[in-house]
């Protein structure tokens, strides 16, 4: 008996039916390897240690009118460009010193390329068997460290991606997007913590915050792509943007995540972007008290309030 580790079902309505989606994920070293166990944060099932060349083995099932139906599914791994959006972080920061958070999330929505955030490391695109069931291997071979996210979707797209400014502008100031923007800050003060052994040092546990917040930036940026979606060949309902399961890998770990913000300038860090992050709020999980999150504060040259 197939165990599911996420199932959605869109009901319908009088003049349509119901669709369901069933997924899910294990990841292992080696194909012989134990299942590496997840950790579940924010309602995100997590992967917090993934090393590239494991191996992603996923699984989904989909159902119309509450019975197994042969569809389409898709899998895919995507990961989040930080090279990409730490160069427009640097440049919005040396172009205007004194920029705060809100003026930077505005600036990227002006200078920003929701294609080139995300990176398709691999996508396989499949039709269930009789019994609704697919199955597959998410290749993972020379994949940078930092955060990824394993997507499994079911759902036919009645209209190709939007490109409204005001959907751009949503997408780039919403409080997710701040949420990776402060993680990547985060990860790179850690970086220089690391190579001086200052005060946070010990608490560089980015790795799982990095993967989640990422992890929910593309489940939002995918959904509003794929915009209103239609019904299955039996005539029922996806919901809007379709069936979406979201699973973070945080690849590399905690170590990959500081290499994830490497291109992070000091001249951010040490600007009043980098002593505003909430060090507190970002470094879940560290065990620190509250006398370790002022040094860490104190250390960057910021305040605890």
């Amino acid at each position: 008996m197939a165990t599911w580790a996420q199932t959605s079902r869109e009901a319908g309505n009088r003049q349509t039916c119901s669709t369901r989606l069933r997924s899910n994920l294990i990841v292992r070293a080696s194909d012989f390897g134990a299942a590496l166990g997840t950790t579940t944060r924010d309602g995100v099932t997590t992967y917090p240690d993934v090393e590239p060349g494991y191996l992603i083995e996923w699984s989904a099932m989909t159902e119309s009118k509450d019975r197994v139906i042969s569809d389409r599914v898709t899998a895919k791994l995507i990961r989040l460009d930080t090279v990409y959006l730490s160069g427009l972080i640097n440049d919005i920061q040396a172009t205007n010193p004194s920029i705060d958070e809100q003026g930077l999330l505005e600036a990227l929505a002006e200078q920003g390329d929701m294609n080139r955030l995300f990176a398709t490391v691999s996508s396989q695109t499949v039709t269930t068997g009789s019994d609704g069931i697919a199955k597959g291997v998410l290749p993972t071979s020379d994949m940078p460290p930092g955060p990824a996210t394993v997507v499994i979707s079911y759902g036919y797209s009645a209209q190709s991606e939007r490109g409204d400014t005001a959907k751009a502008l949503r997408f780039w100031t919403n409080e997710v997007m701040e949420e990776v923007v402060s993680g990547l800050i985060a990860s790179a003060a850690c970086a220089g913590a690391v190579a001086t052994g200052g005060a946070l040092a010990f608490a560089c546990v980015m790795g799982i915050s990095l993967a989640v917040s990422g992890a929910n930036l593309y489940r939002q940026y995918a959904k509003d792509a794929l915009g209103m979606v239609g019904v299955n060949k039996e005539g029922c309902s996806f919901p809007i943007g379709g069936h979406m399961h979201t699973y973070a890998l945080a690849v590399g770990g905690d170590r990959g995540a500081i290499q994830a913000s490497s291109s992070i300038s000091p001249a951010v860090v040490e600007s009043g972007l980098g002593r505003r992050v909430d060090y507190g709020r970002i470094i879940v999980g560290a065990l620190i008290g509250s006398a370790a999150i002022l040094a860490i504060m104190l250390s960057l040259g910021g305040s605890s309030e």
